[in-house]
Order: structure tokens, then C-alpha cells, then sequence
């Protein structure tokens, strides 16, 4: 449950992906990204929404999913961002694609990490995209919490960030712990999915990162010791073993 959360909000709109270079710099002093590093941009209206919990659940999955190889993890820690078609050359532009795509669709339905509003047009445009970086190592963070229980048999250790605000609105005075963001929020998930013992398991038939265990609801219902992400990839992994099993018998 995310009681506490229940009070945040994120503006979700219409986005691209956009290089670096191709942005509107006029109210930046100086660059603070290297020209080709690819880009959410809100290029529409944005709402102001409750995300619900089965789309923080969801975009912390995805997160989970995306994969970053040792080549992508070294631009997250601020290496130069060559991308190049050519073999053996630092980033494969497939890998990245990947990455894109996986974005774009969390972005659709909670928004940008830390900006976002409901004027793309207005002035500070600073508030309107967001490196993929920035997502790059919100993936890397929250795959880092889900091993921390494998790696290290006591820890004490933070892992986000929370705020804590006082209201009037409305009356009497209360207090909420809320996330100052989209991105303290999937983390504030991330680590509740691990303290309710939810584990990172590998599909058997396609091999992609899934959620299992932890408290089992209409929105979690994949059982401790669950081998497959669907009933997709269950029914393709049993007719290919019986289709074999039958190939042997003949």
C-alpha cells in the first residue's frame, strides 16, 4: 500500500526524444549536457495527476527491465556519449533504443522524473526536459535495491529521498510524508516492493526481469517462485516442451 504517498502528484503530458543539441539553450548560461545525449521532452500540455499505484508499480518494473551494459553504465558516471553504428565502437545504438522506449512509456503515464508542467511554452524551459541520464541512473539505483538483501547481510542504509510538509489545506493542520518527485517516488517503491519481499526473478522463456512475492493483490499477483513474466511466455515454454518431448518419441 502507498498511504503515504497518496497525496502526490506528477504532471503527465505528450513527449519526445530529442538530442541534447536540438534543444532551446537561449535561457542556459552554458551547456550542461554533451550535445548528442538524448533527451525527454515535454512537448505538450500536461495534466496534473494522482498516479496510481499500478503505474508506479509498472514503471518501476520497467526500470528493473532495462538493462545496462557495462558500455552504457560508463556514460551514466559522466564518460563521454559516443553513439556510432560502427562495430566495436562505444555504444550500440540498438542498446540505447532500448532504453528510449522504455522512457517514453513510463513518461506516458507518470510523467518526467523532476519537471514537467502544464505549459511546455513558459520561459523556464529548464523544467521541460530531462537527460536520459537521469533515468539511466534511476534504473541503475533501483536495481541496486533490489540487491541489497543478496550482498550485504546487515545494512542500514538510505536508499531515497522523502519530504515532510505541514498543510492547512484544509483545516486542521496536518502532516504528510511526500515525495518531492516522480523520481523520489519509484524509489520510495522500490524499496517499499523490497521490505514487503518482492525479489527480481528471470523469466525461464524469455529471459526479461519480473516482480514475484511480496503482498499478493489484484495488482501483484505473481506467487513466490513464479518462473515466467506471463501466462504468454508460460503457455510458449510448456508447448515447447511437450512439442520436443513429442519430437523425441518419433
Amino acid at each position: 500500500m502507498l498511504e503515504p504517498l497518496l497525496d502526490f502528484q506528477c504532471y503527465v503530458g505528450k513527449y519526445e526524444i530529442k538530442r541534447y543539441d536540438e534543444l532551446d539553450k537561449k535561457f542556459r548560461e552554458e551547456p550542461i549536457e554533451v550535445a548528442n545525449m538524448p533527451c525527454l521532452v515535454q512537448v505538450g500540455h500536461a495534466k496534473l495527476i494522482r498516479p496510481a499505484p499500478k503505474a508506479l508499480n509498472y514503471a518501476v518494473g520497467l526500470l528493473l527491465q532495462t538493462k545496462l551494459s557495462e558500455r552504457l553504465a560508463k556514460f551514466i558516471d559522466g564518460a563521454p556519449f559516443i553513439i556510432s553504428d560502427e562495430e566495436n565502437d562505444d555504444l550500440d545504438p540498438e542498446e540505447l533504443s532500448r532504453v528510449q522506449r522504455n522512457v517514453l512509456a513510463i513518461a506516458r503515464r507518470i510523467g518526467m522524473l523532476t519537471g514537467g508542467g502544464p505549459d511546455p511554452q513558459i520561459k523556464f524551459d529548464f523544467f521541460y526536459d530531462e537527460s536520459l541520464r537521469t533515468w539511466m541512473e534511476l534504473a541503475e539505483r533501483i536495481q541496486w535495491i533490489f540487491t541489497i538483501r543478496e550482498n550485504e547481510k546487515e545494512f542500514d542504509i538510505p536508499v531515497g529521498l522523502i519530504s515532510i510538509f505541514l498543510s492547512n489545506r484544509p483545516q486542521p493542520i496536518s502532516m504528510h510524508i511526500r515525495a518531492r518527485n516522480t523520481h523520489d517516488a519509484l524509489l520510495y517503491v522500490a524499496a517499499g516492493m523490497v521490505a514487503r519481499g518482492t525479489v527480481v526473478q528471470t523469466c525461464d522463456q524469455c529471459g526479461k526481469a519480473f516482480l514475484e512475492g511480496g503482498e499478493r493483490d489484484r495488482r501483484n499477483k505473481k506467487r513466490a517462485g513464479s518462473r515466467f513474466c506471463s501466462d504468454k511466455c508460460r503457455y510458449d515454454y510448456h508447448n515447447e516442451v511437450r512439442r520436443k518431448a513429442r519430437a523425441t518419441k518419433s
